[in-house]
């Protein structure tokens, strides 16, 4: 979003019959939808040498919502602060700190995605999906709220 309005291609994109918030959701759905993508591909990989994974429907399920979160990250902080320079140091600040903060936990991402897939999964793991699920879609909902912000803003 930040190369968009630094370059002025945001102006051409809004010459079309498109909101910002439409133009923003196709941006997001792009960027978020590339890691369930790559892990279905890495799966189908997988299986192709033989080895078995177990819990595919909620390993996908955590890969779109933490896509869905790291995309809506970098989308606020580019409407936030229009600055390619400063949007990178905030979205890679804020992806560093939630990535440490995750991995203190004995439910990081990283633990669950193992235990979903060698089938050692408890309700404590499902809960942690669908956590990360709900909060995904709370996320989407405060970037949809941002979006048309800046959009009234600038009508």
């Amino acid at each position: 979003m930040t190369e968009e309005f630094e370059r002025g291609t945001l102006e051409l994109l809004r010459v079309a019959p498109l909101s910002l918030t439409d133009i923003v959701d196709g941006k997001l759905l792009v960027a978020a939808g590339l890691a369930p993508a790559q892990a279905v591909l890495w799966l189908a990989v997988i299986s192709l040498n033989g080895t078995a994974v177990s819990g595919i429907e909620q390993l996908l399920a955590l890969v779109a919502a933490l896509a869905v979160l790291a995309s809506g990250l970098g989308v606020v902080v580019s409407l936030l602060t229009e600055e390619r320079r400063t949007a990178q140091l905030l979205y890679s600040l804020g992806l560093l700190v939630a990535f440490a903060g995750a991995t203190l936990s004995p439910l990081s991402p990283t633990n669950v995605v193992a235990r979903l897939a060698i089938g050692s999964a408890d309700a404590t793991v499902t809960a942690v999906v669908a956590g990360n699920v709900v909060l995904a879609v709370v996320a989407y909902g405060g970037v949809r709220s941002v979006v048309e912000r800046a959009e009234s803003a600038n009508v």
